[in-house]
């Protein structure tokens, strides 16, 4: 039998593009091109396995499989984040693990724009309407219409209209909203650059902007968690569209799906691009740290916090060269104690210089008035309290 090839259209998304190649051949189910396929490459040879769908496909109509699937599947978005760093070059090792991995998306139904299929010359299924948290088409602005039929790209989008629902008010209105509009931005470029970080970057950008705002990026601890933060920030109807289990889920503890991915767990793509649409204030910038080598993230890396001395020594180094290194007119500022201010400068490693001679405290005054924090850290270790 000579089949008839079409090659995909611009972001159509694979399952559709199997679809209307069963159409025009006129096969009753995908199933049934997949094995004819199968059984010409192998000649009616049986032995061994099939080849991955993607590669049955894009070797039918002539086209490169690794662009075939890095241009018209969800894994450039799904699998942003690889194991490790030797395989972030391509989505093929990820589409060959298993059959239908390249036909994969993460919705409830088949998303399409009924103002895209007007326009269309061959009406077909978008990439960017199976997005999670898509609601409003990119190009047009208004809702999405979708599907329930577990074969509805088996057909073209033209098949379904009347006989399809359209996205609620709510969330369409929900598009919105800064945070859900970064979100919006931060997943197309997912989708359309193909680019993928291995889980260390990954969570290393995410870890050093929690740092920032607070967040715990342990399990254990009292500060608020990832998934806190991006229930504040987002609106919850939207978010539950997504994770149902939010909507109960107690301040403070952890959700896996999200917290997960500040500790080096390969997550799925909507929890990377939902995480920096919270964190950063600018798509662009968060997009830019998402992909920033690791071995420049590392530089910038969290500094271990400040021993008491030096936070001491901060707090009362303004008032002790205020008032010439006087304990007594210090503790009268500061109102305390003598004998706890004592111990505080002690602690602080600010010497007491009332014992000193003129000179020389006026050589400790003056370095400790001009030298950098750094330095007086170095100088002041030999008075602090051990």
């Amino acid at each position: 039998m000579k089949f008839l090839t079409a090659a995909p259209l611009p972001d159509e998304f694979i399952a559709g593009h199997i679809g209307r190649l069963r159409l025009i051949n006129g096969l009753d189910t995908s199933a049934q091109l997949f094995r004819a396929l199968d059984h010409f490459n192998r000649g009616g040879i049986k032995d061994g396995s099939p080849d991955p769908i993607y590669k049955l496909i894009s070797d039918f109509i002539g086209f490169d499989s690794a662009e075939y699937v890095r241009q018209h599947s969800m894994l450039p978005f799904n699998r942003v984040a690889a194991q490790n760093q030797q395989e972030t070059c391509s989505f093929a090792k990820v589409a060959s693990a298993q059959q239908r991995s390249a036909l994969v998306h993460e919705r409830g139904g088949a998303y399409y724009c009924v103002n895209c299929v007007d326009i269309d010359r061959v009406p077909y299924w978008r990439r960017v309407h199976q997005l999670p948290g898509m609601y409003v088409c990119p190009d047009h602005g208004n809702a999405l219409s979708y599907v329930t039929d577990k074969a509805a790209f088996e057909y073209s989008p033209c098949r379904w209209i009347g006989n399809s629902h359209q996205v609620s008010h709510d969330l369409e209105a929900l598009h919105a909203h800064p945070v859900v509009a970064r979100y919006t931005k931060i997943a197309l470029r997912f989708l359309a650059d193909g680019k993928r970080t291995c889980r260390f970057t990954a969570s290393c950008a995410l870890g050093n902007s929690m740092r920032k705002v607070g967040l715990r990026i342990g399990i254990v601890g009292v500060r608020p968690t990832l998934s806190d933060y991006i229930k504040q920030h987002l609106p919850i109807t939207w978010l539950c569209q997504i994770w149902p289990e939010l909507a109960v889920k107690s301040a403070g503890s952890q959700f896996v799906p999200i917290d997960g991915a500040c500790r080096s767990q390969v997550s799925h793509g909507v929890t990377y691009a939902v995480a920096l649409a919270a964190l950063f204030d600018d798509s662009k910038h968060g997009l830019s740290e998402f992909f920033r080598p690791l071995s420049e993230q590392v530089k910038e890396k969290w500094k271990p916090p400040l021993t008491t001395g030096q936070r001491l020594r901060r707090e009362i180094l303004p008032i002790y060269l205020k008032n010439n290194g006087s304990l007594p007119m210090i503790a009268k500022e500061m109102d305390i104690n003598y004998d706890a201010l004592l111990r505080r400068t002690r602690r602080a490693g600010l010497p007491r210089l009332f014992y000193t001679e003129e000179s020389h405290r006026r050589e400790i005054l003056d370095f400790l008035a001009t030298a950098s924090i750094e330095d007086i850290d170095t100088w002041a270790t030999k008075y602090e309290k051990q």
